[in-house]
Protein backbone atom coordinates (compact mmCIF):
# COMPACT_ATOMS: atom_id res chain seq x y z
CA UNK A 1 0.00 0.00 0.00
CA UNK A 2 1.39 3.39 -0.92
CA UNK A 3 1.77 6.39 1.36
CA UNK A 4 -0.64 8.29 -0.89
CA UNK A 5 -3.44 8.44 1.64
CA UNK A 6 -1.12 9.12 4.55
CA UNK A 7 0.14 12.36 3.00
CA UNK A 8 -3.21 14.11 3.03
CA UNK A 9 -6.19 14.51 5.29
CA UNK A 10 -8.82 12.06 4.12
CA UNK A 11 -11.55 12.83 6.63
CA UNK A 12 -14.40 12.03 4.22
CA UNK A 13 -12.84 8.71 3.29
CA UNK A 14 -12.37 7.79 6.96
CA UNK A 15 -16.04 8.65 7.48
CA UNK A 16 -16.89 6.31 4.59
CA UNK A 17 -15.04 3.45 6.29
CA UNK A 18 -16.92 4.17 9.54
CA UNK A 19 -20.25 4.34 7.70
CA UNK A 20 -19.54 0.96 6.07
CA UNK A 21 -18.68 -0.57 9.45
CA UNK A 22 -21.98 0.62 10.92
CA UNK A 23 -24.10 0.31 7.75
CA UNK A 24 -25.06 4.00 7.83
CA UNK A 25 -26.66 4.58 4.43
CA UNK A 26 -27.52 8.22 5.18
CA UNK A 27 -23.86 9.00 5.76
CA UNK A 28 -22.99 7.03 2.61
CA UNK A 29 -25.32 9.13 0.43
CA UNK A 30 -24.04 12.38 1.97
CA UNK A 31 -20.44 11.37 1.34
CA UNK A 32 -21.19 10.36 -2.26
CA UNK A 33 -22.72 13.81 -2.84
CA UNK A 34 -19.47 15.35 -1.55
CA UNK A 35 -17.37 13.25 -3.94
CA UNK A 36 -15.82 10.71 -1.58
CA UNK A 37 -13.35 8.18 -3.04
CA UNK A 38 -15.35 4.94 -2.89
CA UNK A 39 -12.22 2.82 -3.43
CA UNK A 40 -10.29 4.40 -0.56
CA UNK A 41 -8.19 1.97 1.46
CA UNK A 42 -7.69 2.54 5.16
CA UNK A 43 -3.95 3.18 5.65
CA UNK A 44 -3.86 1.01 8.79
CA UNK A 45 -5.28 -2.25 7.43
CA UNK A 46 -5.98 -1.66 3.75
CA UNK A 47 -9.70 -2.27 4.14
CA UNK A 48 -12.26 -0.57 1.92
CA UNK A 49 -15.91 0.34 2.38
CA UNK A 50 -16.89 -2.82 0.45
CA UNK A 51 -14.70 -5.00 2.66
CA UNK A 52 -16.10 -3.45 5.84
CA UNK A 53 -19.71 -3.67 4.70
CA UNK A 54 -19.22 -7.34 3.75
CA UNK A 55 -17.41 -8.18 7.01
CA UNK A 56 -20.16 -6.62 9.10
CA UNK A 57 -23.05 -8.02 7.06
CA UNK A 58 -24.42 -4.67 5.92
CA UNK A 59 -26.05 -5.95 2.75
CA UNK A 60 -27.90 -2.72 1.91
CA UNK A 61 -24.68 -0.73 2.20
CA UNK A 62 -22.78 -3.25 0.09
CA UNK A 63 -25.56 -3.21 -2.50
CA UNK A 64 -25.37 0.60 -2.66
CA UNK A 65 -21.63 0.35 -3.32
CA UNK A 66 -22.10 -2.33 -5.97
CA UNK A 67 -24.71 -0.23 -7.77
CA UNK A 68 -22.60 2.97 -7.99
CA UNK A 69 -21.85 3.79 -11.63
CA UNK A 70 -20.31 6.69 -13.50
CA UNK A 71 -22.05 8.68 -16.25
CA UNK A 72 -21.24 5.92 -18.77
CA UNK A 73 -22.80 3.22 -16.64
CA UNK A 74 -19.44 1.74 -15.67
CA UNK A 75 -19.07 0.50 -12.08
CA UNK A 76 -17.17 2.84 -9.79
CA UNK A 77 -16.33 0.48 -6.93
CA UNK A 78 -13.58 -2.10 -7.40
CA UNK A 79 -14.91 -5.12 -5.51
CA UNK A 80 -11.63 -7.05 -5.80
CA UNK A 81 -9.35 -4.72 -3.84
CA UNK A 82 -7.37 -6.64 -1.25
CA UNK A 83 -6.65 -5.43 2.27
CA UNK A 84 -3.20 -5.77 3.85
CA UNK A 85 -3.96 -9.39 4.79
CA UNK A 86 -5.20 -10.17 1.29
CA UNK A 87 -8.89 -10.21 2.20
CA UNK A 88 -11.49 -9.05 -0.30
CA UNK A 89 -15.16 -8.25 0.15
CA UNK A 90 -15.90 -11.80 -1.06
CA UNK A 91 -13.58 -13.55 1.41
CA UNK A 92 -14.89 -11.38 4.26
CA UNK A 93 -18.54 -12.08 3.45
CA UNK A 94 -17.83 -15.81 3.15
CA UNK A 95 -15.74 -16.00 6.34
CA UNK A 96 -18.32 -14.13 8.43
CA UNK A 97 -21.11 -16.18 6.82
CA UNK A 98 -23.11 -13.21 5.59
CA UNK A 99 -24.99 -15.08 2.88
CA UNK A 100 -26.89 -12.06 1.57
CA UNK A 101 -23.61 -10.18 1.06
CA UNK A 102 -22.14 -13.17 -0.79
CA UNK A 103 -25.24 -13.24 -3.03
CA UNK A 104 -24.93 -9.50 -3.74
CA UNK A 105 -21.30 -9.95 -4.75
CA UNK A 106 -22.11 -13.04 -6.83
CA UNK A 107 -24.74 -11.11 -8.78
CA UNK A 108 -22.57 -8.01 -9.35
CA UNK A 109 -22.04 -7.61 -13.08
CA UNK A 110 -20.64 -4.83 -15.22
CA UNK A 111 -22.79 -3.10 -17.83
CA UNK A 112 -21.94 -5.85 -20.32
CA UNK A 113 -23.14 -8.55 -17.94
CA UNK A 114 -19.68 -9.81 -17.00
CA UNK A 115 -19.08 -10.78 -13.36
CA UNK A 116 -17.24 -8.12 -11.37
CA UNK A 117 -16.12 -10.25 -8.43
CA UNK A 118 -13.25 -12.71 -8.62
CA UNK A 119 -14.09 -15.25 -5.92
CA UNK A 120 -10.80 -17.07 -6.56
CA UNK A 121 -8.57 -14.25 -5.25
CA UNK A 122 -6.51 -15.69 -2.41
CA UNK A 123 -5.67 -13.98 0.83
CA UNK A 124 -2.15 -13.96 2.29
CA UNK A 125 -2.73 -17.45 3.73
CA UNK A 126 -3.74 -18.88 0.35
CA UNK A 127 -7.49 -19.13 0.97
CA UNK A 128 -10.22 -17.82 -1.30
CA UNK A 129 -13.93 -17.21 -0.67
CA UNK A 130 -14.80 -20.88 -1.22
CA UNK A 131 -12.13 -21.94 1.27
CA UNK A 132 -13.50 -19.49 3.85
CA UNK A 133 -17.00 -20.93 3.50
CA UNK A 134 -15.65 -24.50 3.57
CA UNK A 135 -13.68 -23.84 6.74
CA UNK A 136 -16.87 -22.61 8.37
CA UNK A 137 -18.79 -25.59 6.99
CA UNK A 138 -21.29 -23.31 5.25
CA UNK A 139 -22.54 -25.36 2.30
CA UNK A 140 -24.99 -22.68 1.12
CA UNK A 141 -22.22 -20.11 0.70
CA UNK A 142 -19.94 -22.74 -0.86
CA UNK A 143 -22.67 -23.40 -3.45
CA UNK A 144 -23.15 -19.68 -4.17
CA UNK A 145 -19.41 -19.18 -4.66
CA UNK A 146 -19.09 -22.31 -6.80
CA UNK A 147 -21.94 -21.15 -9.04
CA UNK A 148 -20.45 -17.66 -9.35
CA UNK A 149 -17.05 -19.10 -10.24
CA UNK A 150 -18.56 -21.33 -12.92
CA UNK A 151 -20.41 -18.34 -14.46
CA UNK A 152 -17.18 -16.34 -14.48
CA UNK A 153 -15.36 -19.16 -16.26
CA UNK A 154 -17.83 -19.15 -19.16
CA UNK A 155 -17.53 -16.41 -21.75
CA UNK A 156 -20.59 -14.22 -21.81
CA UNK A 157 -21.90 -13.41 -25.27
CA UNK A 158 -23.84 -10.21 -25.58
CA UNK A 159 -27.08 -10.53 -27.52
CA UNK A 160 -25.94 -7.58 -29.63
CA UNK A 161 -22.80 -9.38 -30.77
CA UNK A 162 -24.21 -12.91 -31.00
CA UNK A 163 -24.24 -14.33 -34.53
CA UNK A 164 -27.62 -14.25 -36.19
CA UNK A 165 -29.08 -17.62 -36.95
CA UNK A 166 -30.15 -18.01 -40.55
CA UNK A 167 -33.87 -17.91 -41.15
CA UNK A 168 -35.42 -20.66 -43.18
Amino acid sequence: MSDYYEDEDYEMEDELIEAAESGDLNAFHELVEKGVDLNYQDPEDGSTAAINAAWNGHAAFLSALVNMTDDNGDPIVDLNIQSNDGSTAATCAAWTEHEECVRILASANDKDGKPRVDFAIQDNEGGDAYDCAAEKGNQEIMDIVEEAESRAAKPIVSLKSAPKSPRK
